[in-house]
């Protein structure tokens, strides 16, 4: 069995569970639309930078045509 694929799930499943007190907190802070914005480029950021880095470490990078 692959560990790899249990740590990543292990780990989303952490960053799921704090994300809700540190959205709490952070909505006494500033307006829901504002932080909804900064919770989805959060993400994006989040996934684009994971994606790099499982590629870079694979040698799986795509060369452009």
């Amino acid at each position: 069995m692959k560990t790899r694929p249990v740590l990543y799930a292990l780990l989303s499943a952490l960053l799921f569970g704090i994300s809700t007190p540190a959205a709490k907190v952070l909505l006494d802070l500033s307006n829901p639309a504002i932080l909804a914005g900064l919770l989805y480029c959060g993400a994006g950021l989040g996934a684009a930078v994971f994606r790099r880095v499982v590629r870079s470490s694979d040698g799986s990078a795509r060369k452009p045509h």
